[in-house]
């Protein structure tokens, strides 16, 4: 592990994992997000909602990984957990978008 400001870095590889997550999620949400287009406006109203939903998670994720950058060795894993609990929680609000909108 590598040490900076006192602190002792994050894993990288870790770290880069849950970012990769994140980051393939984000791509699929807006593919979503493109086909709701597509819908009637009963049915846009309700994907919207979904949409809030992963996004809120999304953010609760990304928060959670951007403080995974500047934790201690102790911390980081505590704080690892919490952002895959979050992914997967994203995950999940997407699978079931996505089921309900393919």
């Amino acid at each position: 592990m590598m040490k900076g400001k006192g602190r002792t870095m994050a894993p990288n590889a870790s770290y880069e994992k849950l970012k990769a997550s994140l980051d393939e999620w984000e791509a699929e949400l807006d593919k979503l997000q493109a086909k709701a287009r597509k819908f009637q406006a009963g049915q846009q109203e309700d994907f919207k909602r979904q949409v809030d939903e992963v996004r809120r998670q999304r953010d609760k994720a990304h928060d959670l990984i951007k403080g995974l950058e500047s934790s201690s060795e102790s911390a980081f894993n505590e704080m690892r957990k919490g952002a895959e609990k979050a992914l997967d929680d994203m995950n999940e609000a997407l699978k079931k978008a996505r089921s309900h909108y393919q």
